[in-house]
């Protein structure tokens, strides 16, 4: 199932030869783009860990601390990480971020930085499509210029391996590893880039992908210490690229309006390779590689954006989808804090994935291995991994696709929960109930329509960690404040942020965050072991490992195996997957990425508080709905399929099916897409009570859940809900998942004059969290006050052009109260007591 849209957010950036502006990070001299046009200044495809090639292979991110030449040339973005049928360059070697700044900015500019995590359903997307320019550019117009940062994590087996061995390995939720390894990069290195770490709002393909990028306004002084706004791009976990996300917009906005801010993006490993799944990954201790790929990105962000004039202080997250995902699970458990001040995710929370135990997707990482050539035979053998890590890069993208086409979910490599200390250490609401997340402010919303030995569980996440920590390290000498570092992700890179909530001290690399639809408790919250035959189908595609499918022994040969055996290993897992999904974040235990599930996680009070915006889109449920579906029957054995092997009784779970039908009848008025009346176009009136029911199971009632759990806990953050029509999709679609991305990026595919106000009002509104951790700082394009969500007042803003207001949070109460009283059944695994 692809997420990217072909229309989103081309990055149109090199035009003309002007003198290219230069940061010093240690002894290298980075050599970035400028943009005479908008006046803003690119650094791409900067390298923020090591390339997780062969013997790096399935662990997590190592944070690339420097670069070992004179000189870089970053005037490109980087290769997007490993995944079926992508239209840029590939390559494992993708673990990159991208830096958009305002032209001119002195190092210590200190800017907040808006770092932005991708999504597309943990198995696709790349931050290369994500222009920044209309952000960079808006938020100079109104005063308050800020930086704007995507990465690559990996995706689909490498950044979220699945099964036992995955958690064996502690090999899970590699992807959000990424993710925090990008954050740290920005701590470390954003202020040379005139950002502020402290104000941090998440295409070629290769293995070596982990690469970092900053746009940034031109001419910034290196103590410029600008906001960094730090993006997680989405793809279901699969797919995705840091270059397709062009945050200049972003950037030229920031300068405008009188706020500059630097952009940062990375990539994170994607599919197996950023999430392994099964027993062999946990016992790997390789789940959601993916993660700790974002752990690194922000820990080079803390590290370095100050050379490009970032503030790490000011270092804003933000994600959409998966990106979102990958950002919302930080808060579970990272000290996002840390690497982060304030979070943006779209549509994706840590507790709207499936909170999966690794083992669950063993299926996945075994159709993975089957499709590396070199360690098929070694699939579904519980020591796959050192043949993996062995494997050339063309072996790898055909075991990824062998995973994903044999998927039985949606999703094959996805976060997984990876126990404790992990990045996803356990289900949200454990998390939450313990009070040890991360509690920086946050925006949070969606679309109308929404519908354990090795340890190499959310490889993915842990790029997302390292491209965060590469932030912290390097985004000062772009003119970035690493203390304003602000995530902000969409779908899947929403999740992967959310689930950063649950453990990662987000904290120390971001400030804030703003999730697009996605939160960690919004997916199913699975053990690695659920995936089992997901890894089992990826190992199969791979040839060299194909005989170690299964057995538990997949990882050495993996690691082995070359990397152009394993895109068939992941074509081979997706093709096979019984899920839509195949690889996503899993539960990877105490001290994981994905410690438990989130209801724990809130209830501990184990959770980065930091301020957020979290929304949705009107009709979140359409594009999840087979347009096909016509009886009752069919719902509900849609319905049974989802949330099975059941966490409650099988009586329990049809029970409840029961009650949920009775909740939504089967009245077109009632159903989604809304506010259409009994217009069923051409479609079955079941369509529409199908997509209300997961539109509110998945997505709204986990948005609500979140910043009411956010609101008892004191932490600021505010919602919406995107209700803008979208004439240029099919009908029956409605305000679909993702609708929103395109306006805060500053290119709506309706280029009206209603429309394009409302994407320079929502972008106003995003710059300004990003650089005050506030969206209502009076700057830019007079807009109507948005109130934070408190537990005296419920209230979220409708974003409509022709009616942009605040609302209650009351829409289908009796329904979404009824979803969130029963969380096991729906395996959002929220209330005290649940299992």
């Amino acid at each position: 199932m692809r997420l990217l849209s072909p229309f989103v957010i081309s990055l149109v950036l090199f035009v003309g030869a002007h003198a290219a502006p230069q940061v010093k990070i240690g002894k290298t001299t980075i050599i970035g783009r400028d943009i005479p046009t908008l006046q803003q200044e690119f650094f791409g495809g900067i390298p923020f860990a090591e390339p997780p090639l062969g013997k790096l292979r399935l662990r997590p991110p190592v944070l690339k601390t420097h670069l070992d030449v004179n000189s870089f040339g970053a005037s490109n973005y980087g290769p997007g990480c490993l995944q079926p049928q992508a239209a840029f360059p590939i390559s494992e070697d993708c673990l990159t971020i991208n830096i958009l700044r305002p032209s001119s900015l002195p190092q210590n500019a200190k800017l907040p930085v808006l770092f932005w995590v991708y999504g597309g359903g943990f198995q696709e997307g790349v931050s290369s499509i994500f222009n920044g320019s209309a952000i960079v550019a808006q938020s100079v117009a109104r005063g308050t210029p800020l930086i704007y940062v995507n990465f690559n994590y990996r995706l689909g087996p490498l950044g979220f391996p699945q099964g036992q061995e995955a958690a064996n390995q502690k090999a899970l939720n590699l992807a959000l590893k990424d993710e925090i390894a990008a954050l740290e990069w920005v701590q470390q290195n954003i202020g040379a880039f005139g950002g502020d770490i402290s104000k941090q709002a998440a295409f070629p393909i290769s293995e070596d992908c982990l690469t970092i990028n900053i746009l940034r306004p031109s001419s910034l002084p290196q103590n410029a210490e600008l906001p960094v706004l730090f993006w997680v791009y989405g793809g279901g976990f699969q797919e995705g690229v840091s270059s397709i996300f062009n945050g200049s917009a972003i950037v030229a906005q920031s300068v405008a309006r009188g706020t500059p801010l630097i952009y940062v993006n990375f990539n994170y490993r994607l599919g197996p390779l950023g999430f392994p799944q099964g027993q062999e990954a946990a016992n790997q201790k390789a789940l959601n590689l993916a993660l700790k790929d974002e752990i690194a990105a922000l820990e080079w962000v803390q590290q370095n954006i100050g050379a490009f004039g970032g503030d790490i202080s000011k270092v804003t997250v933000f994600g959409e989808s998966a990106g979102a995902i990958m950002t919302a699970i930080l808060f579970l458990n990272v000290p996002l804090e840390k690497l982060a001040r304030g979070a943006v995710r779209f549509i994706s929370d840590a507790i709207t994935s499936l909170n999966f135990r690794p083992q669950r997707r063993e299926i996945d990482w075994k159709n993975f291995v089957t499709g590396v050539a070199s360690c098929a035979t070694k699939a579904g053998s519980q020591h796959t991994f050192d043949c993996l890590r062995n494997a050339n890069t063309s072996e790898i993208l055909p075991g990824v696709l062998n995973a994903i086409n044999q998927a039985p979910e949606a999703f094959a490599f996805d976060p997984t929960i990876d126990g404790p200390g992990g990045l996803y250490p356990d289900l949200p609401s454990r998390v939450f109930t313990q009070g040890k997340w991360s509690k920086i402010p946050f925006i949070s919303g969606t679309n109308l329509d929404e519908a354990t030995n090795q340890k190499a569980l959310n490889l993915a996440l842990k790029d997302e960690i390292a491209a965060l920590e590469w932030v912290q390290q390097n985004i000062g000498v772009f003119g970035g404040d690493k203390s304003k570092v602000t995530v902000f992700g969409e779908s899947a890179g929403a999740i992967m942020t959310a689930i950063l909530f649950l453990n990662v001290p987000l904290e120390k690399l971001a400030r804030g965050a703003v999730r697009f639809i996605s939160d960690a408790i919004t997916s199913l919250n699975f053990r690695p072991q659920r995936r089992e035959i997901d890894w089992k189908n990826f190992v199969t595609g791979v040839a060299s490992c194909a005989t170690k499918a299964g057995s538990q022994h997949t990882f050495d040969c993996l690691r082995n195996a070359n990397t152009s055996e394993i895109l068939p290993g992941v074509l081979n897992a997706i093709n096979q997957a019984p899920e839509a999904f195949a690889f996503d974040p899993t539960i990877d235990g105490p001290g994981g990425l994905y410690p438990d599930l989130p209801s724990r996680v809130f209830t501990q009070g184990k959770w980065s508080k930091i301020p957020f915006i979290s929304g949705t889109n009107l009709d979140e449920g359409t594009a999840f709905t087979f347009p096909s579906i016509d009886s009752e029957t069919q719902i509900r054995d849609t319905l049974i399929a989802n949330f099975s092997p059941p966490a409650v009784s099988e009586f329990r779970l049809e029970s409840t099916i029961d009650k949920i039908l009775q909740l939504y009848p089967d009245i077109p008025a009632l159903g989604s897409p809304f506010n259409t009346g009994n217009d069923t176009f051409g479609l079955s009136t079941q369509f529409k009570r199908a997509a209300a029911i997961l539109g509110d199971t998945a997505f709204h009632s986990q948005r609500r859940f979140f910043q009411q759990t956010a609101a008892r806990a004191g932490v600021k953050s505010w919602g919406y809900i995107f209700t803008q029509p979208q004439p240029a999709l099919r009908p029956f679609l409605g305000v679909a998942h993702g609708s929103e991305v395109v306006y805060v990026y500053g290119a709506p595919q309706d280029q009206s004059p209603s429309s394009l106000k409302l994407s320079t009002m929502m972008i106003d509104y995003w710059v300004s969290f990003a650089t005050g951790l506030n969206p209502n700082d009076g700057k830019g394009l007079e807009r109507p006050i948005w109130e934070d969500y408190t537990v005296h007042d419920e209230r979220i803003i409708q974003l409509n052009s022709d009616n942009t207001t605040m609302i209650p949070d009351t829409f289908r109460k009796e329904q979404m109260d009824f979803i969130n009283s029963v969380p096991a059944v729906f395996m959002h695994r929220r209330a005290t007591g649940e299992t």
